[in-house]
């Protein structure tokens, strides 16, 4: 899941890379890029959150260990369906 996050945060900045001060230095040419790619990553971390604020609450409210065990498995579904709609922004080159 890190992984994913870190390569999808790569592969978003490269052109932002790519497009360098003419110093050299890395602030990019198109300012909007950077704060699209800001405003993706942020709201990717902010489901996240959501999502293990959900999970922190079910699992203290679950009474044995196959209510902890449904709690887990909500949180990995949810996790994947973030995941898997985060790729398909990133392939349609929308949020």
């Amino acid at each position: 899941m890190r992984l994913a996050t870190l390569m999808l945060c790569a592969v978003l900045a490269t052109p932002a890379w790519a497009a360098g001060s003419p110093e050299g230095g890395s602030i990019p040419k198109r300012p909007a890029a950077q704060q699209e790619l800001k405003e993706r990553v942020l709201d990717h971390i902010e489901s996240k959150i959501r999502i293990l604020q959900a999970a922190h609450a079910c699992v203290s409210a679950a009474r044995n260990a196959e209510a902890m065990a449904v709690c887990h498995a909500q949180e990995r579904k949810q996790m994947k369906e973030l995941r898997d709609r985060d790729r398909q922004g990133v392939k349609a080159g929308s949020p």
